[in-house]
This record gives structure tokens, C-alpha cells and sequence, in this order.
């Protein structure tokens, strides 16, 4: 799921995913939703990743 997850193109259907994720399956694709590049800009730790935090 999580390579699934990093080859994503769209942040909508990154949206989607991260909406309809069940948290007792463990942060591991959640982890990888925030690497995904296309989530750089939209949320705080990419912004902070992004300036080199």
C-alpha cells in the first residue's frame, strides 16, 4: 500500500486516501502520504520539510 500511496499524482486522490484512512492500521501509509511529493506544499510538515526542517 505504501508504494501505491508514493506513486500517487494527484493530491485529490491523495485527499481521498488520507480521508478515508483507518488509523488502527498503523501510520506506515500515512507516513508515506506525507512524502509524497505531491503533498510537499499543502500541509505544514511539508512545508517544513521543504525549507530544510
Amino acid at each position: 500500500m505504501c508504494q501505491q500511496i508514493s506513486k500517487v499524482s494527484s493530491s485529490i486522490i491523495l485527499h481521498a486516501i488520507v480521508n478515508h484512512y483507518n488509523w488502527d492500521d498503523g501510520p506506515e501509509s500515512m507516513i508515506a502520504a506525507l512524502n509524497n511529493p505531491v503533498c510537499a506544499g499543502d500541509n505544514l510538515y511539508g512545508n517544513v520539510r521543504a525549507n530544510g526542517g
